[in-house]
């Protein structure tokens, strides 16, 4: 009999959530339009507009995803004191055929998130990122959450991701032929944060 275990510490969260609903006529066709006013970037494109979750046509999907900011709060940081996690930019990401989107971390963000308005769970998938570094080169005969480098993640329409900004994700040449368009976001907390006897509180 063994007695080893292997305890996973300070693992890093990504939250999901699904909007459990088809998309209104006036959300599908505001993502369409915003198809046409877009600013070409290397492997995609995306919206001029980077506050896009401030438009009404999109009041509800905003929403949801700041419903989900609040149970990332509860649910990961689980904070002592009033602290609102808000969000600060929003922009929508078409991707086609040997599209892809390099591996990037966000500046001046504390939670990023992708929201999915049309993707293919059997093809479209978000590849996340071991960004620290190692003193050691290995060729495991399985990966696993403790020696893989990259780790990817299925995704489909209606799907919400968020993840910390500094954690590296990307998305791999695409070779199928359907379109995928992702809503992606930042956000910054709201509040007060530490502690004034540790000598770190910050009012936000």
């Amino acid at each position: 009999m063994s007695d080893i275990n292997i305890h996973g510490i300070f693992p890093t969260p990504v939250f999901e959530n699904i909007l459990n609903r088809v998309f209104t006529k006036k959300e599908i066709d505001f993502v369409e339009k915003q198809k046409h006013k877009c600013v070409k970037n290397l492997g995609n494109t995306y919206t001029e507009d980077t506050y896009v979750l401030n438009k009404k046509p999109l009041k509800h999907i905003k929403k949801f995803i700041e419903q989900s900011c609040n149970e990332y709060l509860t649910n990961v940081l689980n904070p002592k004191k009033n602290i609102q996690l808000y969000i600060t930019q929003s922009w929508i990401n078409y991707t086609n055929k040997e599209g892809y989107h390099k591996a990037h971390t966000h500046q001046n963000s504390f939670i990023s998130g992708v929201f999915y308005f049309k993707a293919n769970e059997l093809n479209d998938k978000i590849t996340f990122y071991n960004n620290e570094h190692s003193f050691i080169a290995n060729q495991p005969k399985k990966f696993n959450v403790f020696n893989s480098n990259s780790w990817w993640v299925s995704v489909k329409s209606a799907q919400l991701l968020m993840f910390p900004s500094s954690l590296m994700h990307g998305v791999n040449l695409k070779k199928d032929s359907n379109e995928r368009i992702s809503l992606a976001f930042n956000t910054f907390l709201k509040g007060s944060l530490g502690h004034n006897d540790d000598l770190n509180e910050l009012i936000l």
